[in-house]
């Protein structure tokens, strides 16, 4: 008895700690089985363009995830945006200023990654309570907050290309804007997770399972916005495949929510399995 509720015990924190990834996945195979039917990568260009932002907000202000988990779940989300973005830039003419913004951009992105390492660059600090560290190596000597800048400036660097601006410059100015909003969040936001101490950091988690008036304003905020979204698509296609989409929006919006803002959901560092696999 006692080794079968510890085989149980056992799957379910696996699952857990899995849950987040898994929904990723349903979710991108979802919105990709949706648009391949209407044959437009418009949609699924702007349905799965975004959400390595939304990751990132919920991952620095709540802290309820493991580290791991939130590395994956992002390399995977932003890889599927970036692929996607790259497709929509070079499926016209190439401007070669543009080019060169947009690696300078990157260029700057990557090696701040490089500086921070991985751990630190996935909010290590607010995730999985590693030390303070200042980082005074190029890029850090010249600027900031190198990443987002480079980010921004890639971005921006899309919409020289008259091409792609024409037909493409809502995503790329999207982008900027989700990039100075992550900007403005480490500036000014402070994460519930800053507290070191156990008793410090069971207080927050209290705090975080109370579902505060902001996040309630938060989750209605997306639901407008899926709506919203479903509409566009619905002018553009038919009114089932908006519905469709919509509500594979608004669930992923609240499954990742669950996730990253539960610690017994989310797999938090103190929850986290023996091992994985």
């Amino acid at each position: 008895m006692v080794l079968a509720t510890a085989g149980v015990d056992r799957v379910l924190t696996s699952a857990r700690f899995n849950a987040s990834s898994l929904f990723c996945v349903v979710f991108v195979a979802a919105i990709a089985g949706l648009t391949s039917a209407s044959r437009d990568l418009v949609i699924a260009v702007y349905a799965l363009g975004f959400w390595h932002y939304y990751l990132y907000g919920l991952a620095y202000r709540f802290g309820a995830v493991a580290i791991e988990v939130f590395k994956r779940d992002a390399i995977l989300m932003k890889s599927v945006s970036l692929g996607l973005c790259g497709w929509a830039y070079f499926s016209g003419h190439v401007d070669v200023v543009s080019i060169c913004v947009i690696a300078v951009g990157f260029f700057l992105n990557a090696v701040a990654a490089r500086e921070l390492g991985a751990d630190r660059t996935y909010y290590g600090y607010e995730l999985a309570d590693l030390p303070f560290q200042k980082v005074t190596r190029f890029p850090y000597s010249w600027i900031a907050h190198p990443m987002l800048v480079g980010n921004v400036a890639a971005f921006g660097g899309m919409l020289l290309n008259g091409d792609f601006r024409r037909q493409w410059w809502p995503l790329a100015c999207v982008h900027v804007a989700l990039n100075v909003g992550l900007l403005l969040m480490e500036l000014y936001v402070v994460p519930l997770r800053l507290g070191r101490r156990p008793a410090e950091r069971n207080q927050a988690r209290k705090g975080r399972n109370g579902r505060g008036k902001q996040d309630g304003f938060a989750l209605v905020g997306c639901a407008a916005a899926t709506a919203g979204f479903g509409s566009w698509v619905s002018s553009r296609t038919n009114g089932l495949l908006g519905a469709s989409i919509a509500a594979s929006l608004l669930a992923y919006t609240y499954g990742i929510y669950r996730c990253y803002s539960d610690p017994q959901l989310g797999a938090a560092t103190d929850h986290r399995p023996e091992k994985i696999g």
